[in-house]
C-alpha cells in the first residue's frame, strides 16, 4: 500500500507515520501482571476477612468435634458486638498463639452466676438448649456443687464450653475482652463429611435484666 500524504502549506508534504507494533513479550506479560496483582489483592482481602481454626478437643461437643476445621468471620464483630449464644474463636489465655472455640454466655455489665450446670444472668436462669444433657450429668471435681459469681466490666464477655464437664473457659480464665475475640465461627469445612454451619444459639432477649 502506498503511503498517504497530507499537504502542509508551510512545511510541504509530510509522510504519515506508521505506528510501531507492540512487542509480543509485553503483550503476554501485561495481562499476567494484572491477574497476579488482582489475585494478590483478593488474597489480602480474604486473609483480612477470613481465617480458620482447628478444633483440637471435644470441649464444644456435640456442636463441634475434635479434628474439624472451621472458618472464622473476622469482620463480623467490626460491625456489631458479639451476641449471647454466638460461638467465637478466642485467644487461649494459656497460649496466645492458639485459638479455641467457646460460646458467648455473658455480655458486658452483666452478673453471671454458675451453680453446677446452671447459669444465671442477672438473677435469671439461662436456657441452653444446645447443650447435650448426657454431658451434664456429672461434673468433675468441685464444679459439681461450687457456686461462683462474676461481675463483668463494660467491655467484657463471659465465654463457656458446650461440654461443661471438661471445658476450660471463663470459669477458669475470667472474663474476656473484645480484642481477644478473633471472630464468629462459620462454615465447618473439614473433614468433608462434616461440612455444615456452626450452630449459634439465638436469644430474642439479649439483655437479661
Amino acid at each position: 500500500m502506498q503511503p498517504t500524504y497530507e499537504l502542509d502549506e508551510a512545511d510541504g508534504p509530510v509522510t504519515q507515520a506508521e505506528s510501531a507494533p507492540t512487542s509480543t513479550p509485553k503483550r503476554i506479560l501485561r495481562p499476567i501482571a494484572e491477574i497476579a496483582t488482582l489475585l494478590a489483592m483478593l488474597y489480602a482481602l480474604a486473609t483480612f476477612a477470613v481465617n480458620s481454626i482447628s478444633i483440637n478437643d471435644d470441649t464444644m461437643r456435640p456442636n463441634l468435634s475434635g479434628g474439624q476445621r472451621v472458618l472464622i468471620n473476622r469482620l463480623s464483630y467490626r460491625l456489631t458486638p458479639p451476641l449471647r449464644g454466638d460461638v467465637v474463636a478466642v485467644r487461649d489465655p494459656r497460649n496466645a498463639e492458639q485459638w479455641v472455640a467457646r460460646r458467648v454466655v455473658g455480655l458486658p455489665g452483666e452478673e453471671i452466676e454458675v451453680v453446677g450446670n446452671q447459669v444465671s444472668v442477672n438473677g435469671r436462669a439461662m436456657a441452653e438448649s444446645y447443650l447435650d444433657p448426657s454431658s451434664l450429668q456429672t461434673l468433675l471435681g468441685e464444679r459439681q456443687t461450687t457456686r461462683k459469681q462474676y461481675q463483668l466490666g463494660e467491655a467484657e464477655y463471659f465465654l463457656m464450653s458446650d461440654k461443661r464437664t471438661v471445658g476450660i473457659d471463663s470459669r477458669d480464665w475470667g472474663a474476656v475482652s473484645p480484642d481477644r475475640i478473633e471472630g464468629r465461627l462459620g462454615l465447618v469445612y473439614w473433614p468433608p463429611d462434616t461440612i455444615s454451619l456452626t450452630k449459634h444459639a439465638q436469644y430474642e432477649e439479649q439483655t437479661l435484666k
